[in-house]
């Protein structure tokens, strides 16, 4: 079992940028040190300005105090400014999973934070949101056979090809081992139907290079819909399309399943299947 994405994908995200940190840095000691030479020279020249009386002398140290204060300025605008943008990335590294490039278990949660959070701002009615739970089938047996570096092959193919298959504004989460999710929102039964029948089709039909070519990788995938007016309806909504899942897999597993009522218990196919 790989790790937990979100366990891991913290410390990641902070050595993808160390270099550049460790390097502004030594650029901002070096921006201090000539700045504090400048203002001893500036001093200096004020110093002796005002003993000999030279007007002169003066004003060179005037400009020179200036112009070190226009640099310290100019440091201090920069830094923050870098700073902030060094912060906006490690948020975003925070909630990718470094294996397949998708959201990790964090990001899905944001993901379905921010829909939820925008059908509320948007709708006066509760607005459909669609979760699909994803599993690789007989991901084990992958990993026994022919290693976890292939493994994580076939996850980072597989997690592309979700991508793929996705309209622009779903997202794309790895939340386990070989568990995947997508939230799709503004999504009906029907609408959800086509795009998981789509991504497990892609799954089906694509060509692993890692793995003999009479292999075929496919998926199992349960789907919840509901209209949604809060998180805690959206957790139920996760619930319920892992139990349409795992209905999915005791049912023979390469197929889609939505939820209905009974689905925990079913033995045989009695709820719409696409």
């Amino acid at each position: 079992m790989l790790p937990t994405p979100s366990s891991s994908s913290t410390p990641l995200a902070f050595a993808a940028v160390a270099p550049r940190l460790a390097a502004r840095r030594r650029l901002v000691r070096v921006a201090v040190a000539t700045c504090t030479i400048g203002a001893a020279l500036g001093v200096g020249l004020a110093a002796v300005g005002l003993a000999r009386g030279s007007v002169l002398l003066l004003g060179l140290a005037l400009g020179s105090c200036l112009l070190v204060a226009l640099a310290l300025g100019a440091l201090v605008v920069r830094t923050t400014r870098d700073a902030s943008a060094e912060l906006e990335h490690l948020a975003r590294l925070a909630l990718v999973d470094p294996l397949s490039g998708c959201l990790n278990r964090r990001g899905f949660r944001r993901a379905i934070v921010d829909a939820v959070r925008r059908a509320a701002d948007t709708a006066s009615a509760p607005r459909a949101l669609a979760l699909l739970s994803i599993d690789v089938d007989h991901f084990k047996a992958i990993n026994d056979r022919f290693g976890h570096a292939a493994g994580d092959v076939v996850l980072r193919e597989v997690a592309s090809l979700l991508a793929e298959g996705c309209r622009p504004g779903d997202s794309v989460a790895r939340v386990g081992g070989e568990e995947f999710a997508l939230v799709l929102p503004g999504a009906d039964c029907e609408l959800a139907g086509v795009v998981a029948e789509r991504v497990a089709s892609a799954v089906r039909a694509h060509r692993f290079a890692i793995l003999p070519s009479d292999l075929r990788v496919t998926v199992s995938i349960g789907i919840s819909v509901e209209g949604i007016e809060s998180e805690r309806e959206a957790r139920a909504l996760r619930a319920r399309a892992d139990e349409a899942l795992y209905a999915a897999k005791r049912l023979g597993r390469d197929r889609v399943l939505l939820w209905a009522p009974g689905v925990r218990s079913m033995a045989t196919p009695t709820v719409p299947a696409y």
